[in-house]
């Protein structure tokens, strides 16, 4: 398998050719010759909606990456995810991140085999300490393009705690991001434009507040940058 290429790991227990699978059929996946693919000889992977796990594991049994995945992961303007796929946003991102899922924007629910149909990735961070926007400005009108804001950071050490919100331009909190947590030398938050309440926001123009604190040296650092939040009229 070649960097950057995609395995789809399906359950059948009837047809053989994957194409004659419920999997193929249902998404009239009809090209699949360069797809890598690993059915498994059973009705279903009889993983649950929330409180299940995935690990992905090397050739010695180490775990590289898992997900313990939660049904309120998904889309939160959604009236019915039965049938939606969760989805990784940046497949780089920290696969335990809440943040770093959500609902699956196609029209038949998922994008087996394929990139994710909300796949976004956190762009170049900041060249010196500070903190940067990916993209800015950031539509989250659930089209699967530039619908989060990726908050990209770098430090001057590793062991600061962060603080993080969103206030909308009168100077009310709508989001808290962060609150105590890791830093490491950089990283990246996702704002997925929503409230504290899950409410979407209003357009406009919004200060990111981001504090980075060490309370064993009491050394601070804090960032102060606007964003744009924007939607198709």
């Amino acid at each position: 398998i070649a960097p950057n290429d995609y395995v789809l790991v399906y359950a059948e227990d009837q047809a053989n050719n994957f194409t004659d699978s419920r999997l193929a059929n249902y998404f009239e996946m009809v090209t699949v010759e360069e797809l890598y693919y690993i059915r498994i000889d059973r009705s279903s992977l009889s993983l649950a909606n929330s409180d299940d796990a995935i690990y992905l594991s090397d050739s010695t049994g180490t775990t590289i990456d898992s997900v313990f995945f939660d049904e309120s992961w998904q889309n939160p303007n959604l009236y019915d995810t039965d049938g939606v796929a969760l989805e990784r946003i940046d497949p780089n991102g920290p696969g335990n991140d809440l943040s770093n899922w959500s609902s699956s924007t196609r029209v038949n629910g998922g994008t087996p085999g394929e990139q994710n149909s909300i796949f976004q990735e956190a762009g170049a961070g900041p060249e010196d300490t500070g903190i940067s926007f990916s993209p800015n400005p950031f539509s989250p009108d659930d089209d699967g393009f530039d619908d989060n804001l990726f908050i990209n950071y770098k430090l001057d050490e590793p062991d600061y705690l962060l603080r993080v919100r969103i206030f909308d331009r009168y100077g009310r909190e709508v989001r808290e991001l962060a609150d105590g947590k890791q830093a490491g030398f950089e990283g990246s938050l996702i704002w997925d434009g929503l409230t504290d309440g899950n409410r979407k926001n209003r357009v406009g123009i919004y200060i990111v507040l981001f504090e980075a604190y060490n309370s064993a040296n009491g050394k601070n650092r804090t960032f102060k940058e606007t964003v744009v939040l924007a939607r198709k009229f």
